[in-house]
């Protein structure tokens, strides 16, 4: 076949050919992949986000509607915030992850002003009241928020990396150790807890 292809040619040839195309499939691929890197690069935070959202709830990433407002009741409810620490919570004690605040379980863009506080700030200062009280300080030191601009509403991006140590939820006198499954976050059985600990934080002393 190669015969065929090229002709009466010696050997040194083909290989002359062959390293020539091979060099013309790594320019042609470095060339793809740059421009990949280039579009991803020139993303704005808020495309990137937008990204985000758009590809849905995975175990590093939920959504919740808002921070302490219950969109069916039209009321406050602890079972909010409650439901936002606990995947804060499951973050932290598997593999980190981010939350985002303000947005609908299919994506949808909700904003957070329907949690009536003044300002971003106030919301912030909240959340991070909320943290340390139920977490603790070192949760606290450890998550990043920021309040992001999406299709012109407010949504609070919370950014949570694994932690070294366990990080217990307290909330009305209990004390519970959340892992995410998957896009889920579960709450430990007391028998599990030792064994997780040993597996998931051993190596991290």
């Amino acid at each position: 076949i190669i015969h065929e292809v090229f002709g009466d040619v010696e050997r040194s040839d083909f290989q002359n050919y062959f390293e020539s195309f091979k060099s013309d499939i790594d320019i042609a691929l470095d060339y793809v992949k740059f421009s990949k890197d280039r579009t991803e690069q020139d993303k704005s935070p808020e495309e990137i986000v937008l990204h985000e959202i758009q590809n849905g709830e995975t175990a590093k990433c939920e959504f919740k509607s808002s921070l302490r407002w219950n969109l069916k009741t039209q009321m406050n409810d602890k079972k909010m915030t409650y439901a936002c620490l606990k995947t804060l919570a499951g973050f932290l004690n598997t593999h980190g992850g981010t939350l985002y605040i303000g947005v609908s379980d299919e994506g949808k863009t909700l904003g957070i002003k329907h949690d009536n506080y003044k300002n971003n700030d106030q919301f912030l200062n909240n959340l991070f009241n909320f943290i340390d009280d139920a977490l603790g300080k070192h949760a606290a030191a450890l998550i990043n928020a920021e309040i992001v601009t999406i299709e012109n509403k407010s949504i609070c991006k919370v950014e949570c990396p694994k932690s070294i140590k366990p990080a217990y939820l307290k909330w009305d006198k209990t004390e519970e150790l959340f892992v995410r499954t998957g896009p889920s976050t579960w709450s430990l059985a007391a028998s599990e807890i030792v064994d997780y600990i040993q597996i998931h934080f051993s190596s991290e002393k």
